[in-house]
């Protein structure tokens, strides 16, 4: 990481890549865990105490940090975008597909060898693997209040509401750009968006994880443009006091405990706002955060997240028997066997795709 923050000229290097905050990459593959609990929490709860697993439970939360972290992540590398040029759109959304679309590729693929073996056993794939849904899948559009339930790679549905938010980012742009860097006005916007999240959610008692097919584009968006706030914050402010971020950690940790038990569409996204920018600020080379393996577990948390849930489909058919609890050592080791997943999914299929993706592209627009 530059031991400066770009800042609004030096936009060169904020479109090559920009900075990394290695504990903002921890962070997001702690959460990126948080919801590989969440989705066996099942089996592990006989193991757990109460408290853990009521955490464990609300691992659903951890995508909201998610479309925050990325709202904060993308702005801080894309936030000196000009809107106004077709070239710098295209590789902006190119950039964006050549990141997630591999992976989510490869893992519908691999659900499709599911259904054809599924089939040949005469075993119903049921109808979370129909054809339309596979379509819309294909095309990353299967959150976009189209189907009514989740279809295909479960986890792929925020996938799809990011994708969204991803289009929508130019507004963003303008949006932080009309706040200007005024903190007062950067309120007004922030509790905006917020009242704007919660008029959706409020038919559904302000329960976050409800209602994910209609209301997931409404859910990422608004977190992806408090993030882009927060970012360009961020880059007029690089440096904070420890007692500014600690306070911030206090709140993130208030706001946390409370919107676990209640009014999760207001307090959740508050709580990840004050521990985005909170650890954004704090971003220290000796920090717990920048640890090499928690960095590189936040590297490959994209893998992980996407293919999680096929290993646990897996999982499901060959090791869990009815009215049987599942001994602990078998759900250890498949957690152990997605992160062994991860890495080579990662490094072989993730990365090269993207730059594969990004530079055949690029040459084929240079030509044209």
């Amino acid at each position: 990481m530059p031991d400066q923050s770009p800042t609004r000229s030096d936009s060169a290097a904020v479109r090559s890549g920009g900075p990394e905050i290695h504990s903002l990459t921890a962070v997001r593959g702690i959460a990126a865990w948080w919801v590989v609990f969440f989705h066996f929490d099942t089996y592990l709860r006989p193991y757990l105490p109460s408290p853990v697993y009521y955490v464990i439970s609300k691992g659903y939360l951890a995508v909201d940090l998610f479309f925050c972290l990325s709202g904060f992540v993308i702005f801080l590398n894309y936030g000196t975008l000009n809107t106004g040029s077709s070239r710098e759109l295209f590789n902006f959304y190119l950039r964006r597909i050549a990141k997630i679309y591999p992976l989510h590729i490869f893992t519908i693929c691999l659900y499709g060898l599911l259904v054809i073996v599924l089939m040949l056993t005469h075993r119903d794939p049921t109808s979370r693997f129909s054809g339309l849904s596979l379509l819309l899948n294909l095309f990353l559009v299967q959150d976009w209040a189209i189907l009514h339930g989740l279809t295909w790679n479960v986890p792929s549905w925020s996938i799809s509401a990011e994708f969204a938010a991803y289009l929508l980012f130019p507004g963003a742009v303008l949006l932080v750009r009309f706040v200007g860097g005024r903190v007062a006005f950067g309120f007004m916007v922030f509790f905006s968006l917020l009242f704007l999240l919660n008029f959706f959610y409020a038919s559904q008692d302000f329960r976050i994880g409800s209602a994910i097919e209609t209301l997931g584009v409404a859910r990422a968006a608004t977190q992806f443009a408090i993030g882009a706030l927060l970012a360009d914050f961020f880059l007029r402010a690089p440096s904070a006091s420890r007692l500014s971020q600690a306070s911030l950690l206090v709140l993130a940790a208030l706001f946390l405990c409370a919107g676990l038990n209640v009014l999760e569409s207001l307090l959740i996204p508050t709580a990840w706002a004050c521990l985005v920018f909170a650890i954004a600020h704090g971003d220290r080379k000796r920090d717990f955060l920048n640890h090499r393996w928690l960095v590189f577990i936040g590297h490959v948390s994209y893998a992980t997240y996407m293919i999680h849930y096929f290993v646990r489909d897996i999982f499901k058919l060959a090791l869990v028997h009815a009215d049987e609890t599942v001994p602990l050592h078998y759900v250890l080791g498949i957690f152990l066997v997605i992160f062994a997943a991860s890495v080579p999914l990662y490094l072989y299929i993730e990365r090269p795709a993207q730059r594969y993706l990004t530079r055949k592209t690029r040459s084929q627009r240079a030509s044209a």
